[in-house]
């Protein structure tokens, strides 16, 4: 699995640092979609197959960028969250397609089209957005495999980590979150020690809890953080 990891980790790095040549194409819209950046495996052999149309839009970009993920448990409604609390109100609020069932919707990895600017007090920032398949999917293959690349990759690739779950927060979520983030943070020193050129920091993590009612926190005397203590 780290072999894979490295594998793919190195093909977007020398992507990323490259100038690359213009993409008319991409550069010609002035919409926003979702493009696929990683397809899911058609067999359950836990690889995910980089797509020429995601990696174009990384190549694409000319400015500094950031790239906000959402990740997490199927069905919790990462595609609906990015829309809502970043494009609310908008012509993209549903870029990222939300699913109706009771089956996983989204597979894979997908990338918005182009960057969106947002003002900071530190200036202006461009951002892309990363959608991903729910873990734990029902009506799809999957794996302990796949889920643990699909989470290293993104974690990698991303500057903010949304983890979107829905209440009660229980020990399960947290031992999953915390399983994930470790076998990440080994991906990272796996490709150190290949000698491969890692320069970054680790991505800030925002856990995002799905109908959690805030008051009865306050109420109890307990602080978010003691929840991960417990």
């Amino acid at each position: 699995m780290l072999r894979q990891i490295h594998q793919y980790i190195s093909l977007l790095t020398a992507l990323l640092v490259s100038h690359g040549r213009a993409f008319a194409g991409l550069q010609e819209d002035l919409g926003i979609r979702a493009v696929l950046l990683f397809k899911k495996p058609t067999v359950s052999t836990g690889r995910l197959e980089v797509m020429e149309e995601g990696l174009d839009v990384l190549r694409a970009q000319r400015e500094p960028f950031a790239i906000v993920s959402a990740v997490g448990p199927t069905r919790t409604g990462k595609s609906s969250l990015l829309g809502r609390a970043f494009f609310r109100g908008g012509e993209h609020e549903n870029v990222f397609k939300v699913g109706s069932g009771v089956t996983s919707y989204t597979g894979g990895v997908w990338i918005t089209s182009r960057a969106v600017e947002f003002k900071t007090h530190n200036g202006p920032i461009n951002v892309l957005f990363i959608d991903t398949e729910g873990f734990s999917g029902v009506g799809g293959i999957t794996s302990k495999t796949y889920e643990a690349n699909l989470f290293g990759i993104v974690y990698l690739l991303s500057s903010a980590v949304i983890f979107n779950t829905m209440f009660p927060v229980d020990a399960s979520t947290v031992a999953s979150l915390n399983a994930h983030a470790s076998n990440a943070v080994q991906m990272l020193q796996a490709l150190k020690d290949g000698g491969q050129e890692v320069r970054r920091v680790r991505p800030r993590l925002v856990w995002s809890v799905q109908s959690f009612n805030v008051y009865n926190l306050r109420n109890s005397g307990m602080q978010a953080e003691d929840l991960l203590k417990e």
